[in-house]
């Protein structure tokens, strides 16, 4: 159990503590927290002017009705310092919210099937009802920007205050061992700063903290818009963090074709020596061939045969044909979609819409990726295809669908073991689902042509 005078001296954002004397407790009867060491934190509550609760307080009023299993502070970066947030972490399940006026749910679950293919950037859901392509945490593009400004100058700043930690011509950083001995201590480089980058260091810190909150928002806005069109959903899995590591560099894949051709080599050189062993081992029937008399008295001394004559003809030598010039081989992209997974957080999209997804009482299904292959299937032709990654629309029926909402309608009829699709019934409601598809598309291009800024991979 930490105090708070210990997680700032450890520069930890939250510390918590699970048992009531060495941590923190909340009295019922009154409203404050009593940390250890005698720290006392008021605790504001919604209210009217009659001191009453209000009430759209109604979640919070059910919440405190559960027992308080410990308490956690968390601080976060705000323009004038740190600000200091408790949450209490309660037994049992979150309530669901509801409207204070009529008392119906704010966020019910729908009902039917409802398939989701997520990608880097935006997720594509489809359903008996509506069919949608929504952008992840759409119109947060300005805190990127302030982002990339602020670290810029905080690089040209420390560039600045450490000129000795990099090299005049190429501008990239030293190695440790070639910087001078006053640049180094313990094994460690020391960096000089100045006031200026502490103060951008903080406004960094601050942007994170509101890019985080922006985001989060933006996720569960989007988790509630889905869950109302079903109660059962397929997700499609995906390895954002290997998605997000940049390719392997040419020099590193060839040393590693390189180790694997090594270790194949090996393989059949401890075969075939395991193979010769075991022919050593097993006995082996000797047998000797008598030549009879007939075979030796036909045997004969052939003669040689005489050289053939040789000519010789003197021709004239072509010329030596021209050496063709290769094409300057094309820089291999190493950049996949590290970028684009930071800023939308599709991992944090997933976890947001599973949680919604469960506590209203439905049903979360994860697919299995690689026997399905979303991306490939036809289900005119009942054939895989792999298309490149700047296709964005598939030809099917006739009729031409963006990838990502087609694979979305896969999805939602696959097979009870996760593994297949459900081929009658993608061919029944295909026609429905083309009509749920054009009103969509037709809203996408109408956002596009008034100016609204889509991501590219929409192909809009």
């Amino acid at each position: 159990t930490e105090t708070k005078e210990k997680a700032e001296a450890k520069g930890k954002t939250k510390t918590k503590g699970k048992t009531k004397t060495k941590g923190k407790t909340k009295d019922k009867d009154e409203e404050r927290i009593t940390p250890d060491k005698g720290m006392v934190i008021k605790v504001r509550t919604p209210r009217t002017k009659d001191l009453c609760w209000s009430p759209s307080a109604v979640y919070e009023t059910e919440c405190l009705m559960h027992k308080v299993k410990y308490c956690r502070i968390i601080r976060k970066p705000y323009r004038n310092g740190w600000r200091y947030f408790l949450q209490l972490v309660l037994e049992g399940t979150a309530p669901l919210k509801v409207n204070p006026k009529t008392g119906e749910l704010l966020h019910p679950l729908g009902k039917g099937r409802v398939g989701i293919d997520p990608s880097t950037r935006t997720v594509a859901v489809s359903s008996k009802t509506r069919v949608l392509l929504e952008e992840l945490a759409k119109g947060i593009k300005h805190t990127h920007h302030n982002i990339q400004r602020i670290l810029r100058a905080m690089d040209r700043s420390r560039r600045d205050t450490n000129p000795e930690m990099f090299d005049p011509e190429t501008g990239k950083i030293i190695p440790i061992d070639k910087l001078p001995a006053h640049c180094v201590k313990d094994g460690k480089r020391l960096w000089k700063y100045s006031r200026r980058y502490w103060k951008m260091d903080w406004a960094l810190r601050k942007e994170y903290r509101r890019l985080h909150d922006m985001r989060l928002q933006k996720h569960r806005e989007l988790a509630n818009k889905i869950i109302g069109l079903g109660n059962e959903f397929f997700y499609e899995k995906m390895n954002w963090a290997s998605l997000a590591k940049k390719a392997m560099s040419d020099a590193a894949k060839a040393k590693q074709e390189a180790e694997k051709a090594r270790k194949k080599e090996e393989r059949a050189k401890k075969k075939a020596e395991k193979d010769r062993q075991k022919a050593k081992k097993q006995p082996q029937k000797r047998t000797r061939k008598k030549d009879t008399f007939a075979e030796v008295a036909s045997a004969t001394v052939s003669e040689p045969a005489t050289p053939a004559p040789v000519t010789v003809s003197l021709t004239a030598v072509p010329a030596p044909a021209p050496v063709p010039v290769r094409a300057k081989k094309k820089k291999r992209r190493r950049r996949r979609f590290g970028r684009s997974i930071e800023g939308k957080a599709p991992a944090t999209f997933e976890r947001c819409l599973k949680h919604a997804v469960i506590r209203g009482g439905g049903v979360f299904h994860y697919i299995k990726t690689a026997a399905c292959k979303a991306s490939q299937y036809h289900h005119d032709i009942k054939e895989f295809i792999k298309p490149s990654l700047s296709e964005r629309f598939k030809e099917i029926c006739g009729k031409k669908v963006q990838r990502d909402i087609y694979s979305a309608y896969l999805i939602q009829h696959v097979n009870k073991n996760l593994d297949g699709y459900l081929q009658e019934s993608l061919e029944a409601d295909f026609e429905a689902f083309l009509v749920l598809y054009q009103q969509e598309y037709d809203r996408l291009v109408a956002l596009k042509a008034a100016g609204e800024t889509l991501p590219s991979s929409m192909g809009i």
